[in-house]
């Protein structure tokens, strides 16, 4: 905050000592002062102007939303299904921990009542699983971003046959379903003058 001010005011703001204590947060108490933050909001008001559009520009229409469920291209049910094949590993391992955890099972309950050093080797069982299932939701989650990519295009993946002056349009719409679902809506909205 102080930067900005001194950039916008460098005659007025010439020594940051006075704005450092007033917000010293690197003590125990991380207390403000109240007066001089209030005093900063009002010297910072001319500069930063809160505009909704509502306010802006008041003869926009209501918005509305509508969902519409788009179908899979073929290229993208290709693709979608070799990520998922790829890291059938992994779901199936978390698959498998997640029914373990609802049914009451976990790691290390067996051994409990067997002695020290059973238990002991249970519970190393345990930190690895914790630590491989930590690896196989990471995979999970970079699934998730690459199914995600998937959805919105297949010509966003490495290996795609791209042509090196681009994909022409008309296979990019045919390529992705929410392409050719939006391709379709465009014409009708152009062709009823919109």
């Amino acid at each position: 905050l102080y930067a900005i001010l001194s950039f916008l005011h460098p005659d007025v703001f010439t020594k940051s000592s006075a704005f450092d204590e007033a917000f010293d947060l690197g003590t125990s108490g991380h207390k403000v002062d109240a007066e001089r933050l209030d005093f900063a909001h009002y010297l910072m008001k001319p500069f930063v102007l809160r505009r909704v559009k509502g306010e802006v520009e008041v003869s926009l229409p209501e918005k509305t939303e509508t969902k519409i469920m788009c179908p899979l291209a073929p290229a993208q049910t290709f693709w979608y299904r070799r990520l998922l094949m790829r890291e059938s590993g992994a779901l199936t391992s978390i698959e498998a921990a997640e029914l373990k955890k609802a049914s009451g099972g976990g790691a290390g309950t067996e051994g409990a009542n067997t002695g020290a050093d059973e238990g002991a080797t249970n519970n190393a069982g345990a930190v690895s699983t914790k630590k491989e299932n930590a690896g196989e939701f990471k995979k999970l989650q970079s699934l998730l971003m690459q199914l995600r990519k998937c959805c919105n295009h297949p010509y966003l993946f490495a290996g795609t046959d791209v042509p090196e002056d681009g994909v022409p349009v008309e296979e990019l719409v045919e390529a992705s379903g929410k392409l050719a679902v939006l391709d379709r809506i465009l014409t009708r909205l152009k062709d009823q003058g919109h």
